[in-house]
Formats: structure tokens, C-alpha cells, sequence
């Protein structure tokens, strides 16, 4: 298997699999299945996007018209033993650009519309039933995630996808939280949840 892209415009797997982030293999394959899925002109919305690795996917597998709001205070750094912290205005700069350049690398930059803030405050920006999918992969701790889905899933149209990533044991507060939601769902790839809204 392979990622839905155009090899003729971007140099492929190899060049995403550097993509800095933990975003598997497996999951992307697992989201680009569903989201190709979707029907034209579909509005996806990504809670927690860091440098674009699983946004590259989801973009690459939009249908035609398809666009994905990618959400991110982007003050996130992925940090290694004895390595300075940068400061948090040089952080966000540098994953801006990194985003930027991995969407221009894959082709798909006139896809996606970059929402720098907080996820509550961009819940605000999109109407009731808006969206066809709303990826939950934001803040991990129990608090953040009950409150991306009380705030998010409002937002899915009848019919719409919710997906979680890291349900599993390592993250027992998404865990606790979604199972907290009652909703019926299951997992497409390892830690990879999803649940459809259903239709009127």
C-alpha cells in the first residue's frame, strides 16, 4: 500500500515519512481511506496539526473542492536530552514554516487553511453541521479533549466522521474521555478511533 499522492508533483513516502511527528503509517493510510470517501467539497477540520505530517495525508486525500482547516496554537516542540528550549515565538515560527514547506513540498497548500489559536476559540469560526470530519489530535490531557469534543462535535453535519487519535492505554485521559461521550465507534488503525454521526 501506498499514500494517496501525486508522486509526479512531490517526492512521495520517503519525503513524509520525514515529516516531523508520530502520526503513523498505518493511521494515515486508515484516514486518507475514509476521507476519500467523502463527498465533493468536503470541509474536514484538524484539531493539532504541528508540522503538517498527518495534514499532508488528509489533504492529499481530499475529494475535489475538498478543503481542511488545520488548527494549532503551534507552540508545540518535540525535545531531546539536553537540548536548549527555544523561546515559544521562535517555536511557533519555525513550525509555521515547517507546515508551510511540507504542504507547498506535497502540493496541496491551496488546500488547507491554517488556523493559528486556541481550538475553542476556532470552534467559534464554523456553523452547527458545517463539516464532514472533525480530526480530534490537539491537547491529550482529559480536560482538553472532553472539551474539543463538547466543542467540536456540534459542528459535524448528520452523517459526519469524528476521529481521535491516541486511544490507547498511553493516553488514558482521550481514553476516558471519549468513552465519557457514550458515542458508538471503533478503531480504524492502532489508536486511531472514529465514530459516524448519525443522520437524521
Amino acid at each position: 500500500m501506498s499514500l494517496r499522492l501525486d508522486l509526479a508533483r512531490c517526492p512521495g513516502l520517503k519525503r513524509w515519512s520525514e515529516i516531523t511527528g508520530y502520526f503513523t503509517l498505518e493511521e494515515a493510510l486508515a484516514m486518507q481511506a475514509l476521507v476519500s470517501r467523502l463527498p465533493q467539497g468536503a470541509r474536514v477540520a484538524e484539531l493539532g496539526t504541528f508540522q503538517g505530517r498527518s495534514a499532508v495525508a488528509i489533504a492529499s486525500a481530499l475529494p475535489p473542492g475538498g478543503a481542511l482547516f488545520c488548527v494549532d496554537h503551534f507552540h508545540g516542540a518535540i525535545m531531546f536530552a539536553g537540548q536548549p528550549r527555544p523561546s515559544p515565538d521562535e517555536t511557533v515560527r519555525s513550525n509555521l514554516a515547517a507546515l508551510a514547506a511540507n504542504l507547498d513540498a506535497f502540493g496541496v497548500r491551496d488546500r488547507v487553511t491554517v488556523l493559528k489559536g486556541r481550538t475553542r476559540e476556532a470552534a467559534g469560526r464554523f456553523p452547527p453541521e458545517s463539516l464532514d470530519l472533525v480530526f480530534v489530535d490537539a491537547g491529550h490531557e482529559y480536560e482538553s479533549v472532553r472539551a474539543d469534543l463538547a466543542d467540536w462535535y456540534p459542528k459535524l453535519k448528520p452523517g459526519g466522521w469524528l476521529v481521535c487519535d491516541d486511544f490507547e492505554d498511553a493516553w488514558p485521559g482521550v481514553v476516558q474521555a471519549i468513552q465519557e461521550t457514550r458515542l458508538a465507534g471503533g478503531l480504524l488503525a492502532f489508536s486511531l478511533w472514529a465514530h459516524r454521526k448519525p443522520e437524521i
